[in-house]
C-alpha cells in the first residue's frame, strides 16, 4: 500500500567540552614509538629501577609516553612538571611565564590545590592521589566511591562486584584506572586484570599515557607497572606477564577478550587469580552461557567490575547475566527471577495491561531497583546533572521527487519480482527500501537497478556536482543543510553517522570542496586501524582545522569524541 513519504534523521547536540581535557590534548602528550626488537623497559619504583623484558617483534605494548613537540612542563601524577629526558629527582625547567606549563594552561602558582579525597568502606580507607582528584569530575568521583565500597563488599552481602553504567563520554576508563591505582597504592590490592574489546585497547593506553606516564617518569606509587598487550603479542610474552600476575606482583595487565580466552585457561590451571578484574564494554557479556561469558565467570577474582553504558538492550535477562557475574545468586534462581521480576514487569508494560497488572509490574520494578540494582549498578543522577545540556531532535524529512518515484517503483514491482527467478527475500526487499530512502544512488542489486531505470527518464544522468547529488536524497539533503549551517554560524565540530559506508562516501567529495582535504576526517574501518586513532585525535584536537567526522556505525564502539558537539544520525 502507500509508502510513507517521510524519512527521519536525528540530531544530537551538546555544548563543547572545555577546560582541562582540551588543554591536556593541546599539550601534545602522545605515545612513544617502541622498538621493534631487542629489550624494552617497564619502569617502576623510583624510575632508576626497571624490569627488562624481551620485546617480541610486532608486539604492541602500551608501556609509556614521552611529551612531543611541547615546551617543558607537562603535568605528571606527582603534581610537578618534568621533561621526559630529566632524570628522576632533578629539577624541572621552569615553564614560560603565563605559558601552558600546567595541564590547565595556567601557572601552577595560580592553581588552587584540590581538596583531598578519601574513599571509605567500613574500617577500610584509601586516599586518591591529588592529581587524580584534580581531573576527576563529579560522576567519576561518585562512581569511585561506589566501586571502592563494592570492592570491600559493602553494598550487597556476598557480592564483591559492581556494574559501572555511566554513559558514553563520562569517563569510565579514567574512573576504573583511578580505582586500580588507589587500591594498589594503598596496598589493598596488588594484581589487576582488564579485559577489553580490541577497539578500545588503544584508548586505555592513551588514558594511561595521559594521566600516569609510566615511562617518562614514574607516575604511580612504586612499584606499580602498567602493561597492555595487543592481540599480536607472542604467546611467550603474554604468558610471562600472566606469570607475573599469578605470582602476586603489583601489576596491571590489560588484554583483549580474544587473548583472554586463549591464554587464561593456563593461567587459571596454575592457580592464578587476581584482586581486581575489570571487563570493559561489558554488554558483550550479556549472553548467559556464551564462551566469553563463561571465560570471565571462571576467572578467580576478589572483585569484578563491569563497565558498560548499555546494560540492557532487549530484555531483563541481559541485566541478570551481568548481575550474576558480579554476585552469583544475587538475583535468585532463574525461575525466581522470571516469576517475581520479569513476568510482572513485562505484563505491566504491555499496551493492553490492566491497572492491576501495571501496578504489580511497577512494584516488581521498584523491588528489583531497591534490593538488587542499586546495590550492584552505579548510574546516578549526578552523572546526568554533570553533563552539558543536550538537545535530541527528530527531523521529519520529505523525500525528494526522484527518491519518491524510485521507492514507489520498488513497492509496485514486488509482485513482478516475486514471480521472477531472481525473487529477493522479504529481508532483501526491506534492505532495498531502506537504501532507497537513504539515497537512490546507493542501490546495487540488478533487480532494483532495473526498477530505478524504469522510474527515471531515459536520458537521466546523475549530477556531477557532489552537492547536487546529495540533495536528491531527503536525509542526505537535510544533513548537507545542517552541516552548512553549523559551518557558517558556529565553530563547533560535527559528526555524521551512518550504517552505510557507501552513503558516507557520497559526502566526501562535497566536504573536500567545501572544507578542503584537511577539513574533515573519516572513520569507516576501510583502512588500517592506526588511522582510526589518528583521525579521532585530529577531530578531538581543538587546535586542528578538522570540522567534520564521517563515522561508520560499526566503528563507533568505544570511540571517544569529546571534540564534537553536534551529531547527525542518518539511519
Amino acid at each position: 500500500s502507500a509508502w510513507p513519504s517521510t524519512v527521519h534523521a536525528c540530531i544530537h547536540s551538546t555544548s563543547p567540552r572545555r577546560g582541562l581535557e582540551h588543554a591536556q590534548r593541546k599539550a601534545g602528550v602522545r605515545h612513544a614509538e617502541l622498538p621493534t626488537g631487542g629489550d624494552w623497559s617497564v619502569f617502576f619504583g623510583a624510575g632508576a629501577r626497571h624490569a627488562a623484558s624481551g620485546h617480541p617483534g610486532g608486539a604492541e605494548s602500551m608501556v609509556g609516553t614521552v611529551p612531543a613537540d611541547t615546551a617543558p612542563g607537562v603535568m605528571d601524577i606527582d603534581g610537578d612538571a618534568q621533561t621526559a629526558s630529566s632524570p628522576p629527582g632533578s629539577a624541572a625547567p621552569a615553564a614560560p611565564q603565563g605559558g601552558s606549563g600546567s595541564a590547565a594552561g595556567t601557572s601552577s602558582a595560580a592553581a588552587a590545590p584540590p581538596a583531598p579525597l578519601t574513599l571509605s568502606a567500613g574500617k577500610q580507607q584509601a586516599s586518591v592521589h591529588a592529581t587524580l582528584v584534580a581531573v576527576l569530575r563529579a560522576p567519576q568521583i561518585e562512581g569511585l566511591h561506589f566501586l571502592y565500597g563494592a570492592f570491600h563488599g559493602r553494598h550487597l552481602p556476598g557480592c564483591r562486584g559492581a556494574v559501572l553504567c555511566h554513559g558514553m563520554g563520562v569517563g569510565k576508563t579514567l574512573t576504573l584506572l583511578a580505582l586500580v591505582h588507589t587500591l594498589q597504592a594503598s596496598g589493598q590490592a596488588r594484581s589487576a586484570l582488564a579485559l577489553l574489546p580490541s577497539a578500545v585497547l588503544a584508548q586505555w593506553g592513551g588514558e594511561i599515557s595521559k594521566f600516569f606516564r609510566p615511562a617518562g617518569r614514574p607516575a604511580v606509587t612504586p612499584p606499580l607497572v602498567y602493561v597492555a598487550i595487543d592481540d599480536r603479542a607472542q604467546r611467550a610474552f603474554v604468558q610471562a606477564q600472566l606469570d607475573r600476575l599469578r605470582g602476586g606482583a603489583p601489576i596491571f595487565v590489560a588484554m583483549t577478550y580474544g587473548m583472554a580466552q586463549r591464554h587464561l585457561p593456563r593461567f587459571m590451571g596454575r592457580g592464578g587469580r587476581v584482586d581486581v578484574l575489570i571487563a570493559d564494554e561489558a554488554h558483550a557479556l550479556r549472553s548467559h552461557g556464551a564462551a566469553r561469558y563463561n571465560a570471565v565467570r571462571a576467572l578467580p577474582a576478589r572483585a569484578l567490575v563491569l563497565a558498560t553504558a548499555t546494560p540492557v538492550h532487549n530484555s531483563l535477562d541481559e541485566l541478570r547475566a551481568l548481575l550474576e557475574l558480579c554476585g552469583p545468586g544475587a538475583t535468585g534462581s532463574d525461575t525466581f527471577f522470571r516469576e517475581f521480576f520479569v513476568a510482572p514487569i513485562e505484563r505491566g508494560r504491555d499496551d493492553e495491561a490492566t491497572y492491576a497488572q501495571w501496578l504489580r509490574g511497577a512494584a516488581a520494578a521498584a523491588q528489583l531497583e531497591r534490593h538488587v540494582i542499586r546495590a550492584v549498578v552505579h548510574s546516578r543522577e549526578s552523572e546526568r546533572r554533570a553533563r552539558q545540556p543536550a538537545r535530541l531532535l527528530t527531523v521529519a524529512v520529505t523525500a525528494g521527487e526522484m527518491q519518491r518515484r524510485v521507492v514507489e517503483y520498488l513497492c509496485d514491482g514486488t509482485a513482478h519480482l516475486l514471480r521472477s527467478e531472481e525473487a529477493p527475500s522479504a529481508f532483501e526487499r526491506l534492505q532495498q527500501l531502506g537504501v532507497a530512502l537513504l539515497h537512490p544512488r546507493l542501490l546495487r542489486s540488478p533487480a532494483a537497478l532495473r526498477l530505478v531505470a524504469a522510474a527515471l527518464p531515459k536520458d537521466h544522468e546523475w549530477p556531477a556536482d557532489p552537492r547536487e547529488l546529495l540533495m536528491l536524497g531527503g536525509k542526505t539533503a537535510a544533513a548537507v543543510l545542517l552541516v552548512e549551517y553549523f559551518m557558517a554560524t558556529t565553530d563547533e565540530k560535527v559528526v555524521v553517522v551512518s550504517a552505510s559506508v557507501r552513503a558516507l562516501r557520497l559526502f566526501r567529495p562535497w566536504l573536500a570542496s567545501m572544507l578542503g582535504g584537511d577539513g574533515y576526517v573519516v572513520i569507516t574501518g576501510e583502512v588500517a586501524s592506526g588511522s582510526t586513532a589518528l583521525a579521532r585525535d585530529r577531530f578531538n584536537d581543538p587546535a586542528s582545522g578538522v570540522r567534520v567526522l564521517l563515522l561508520s556505525l560499526r566503528c563507533a564502539e568505544g570511540l571517544n569524541l569529546q571534540g564534537g558537539s553536534r551529531m547527525i544520525i542518518l539511519d
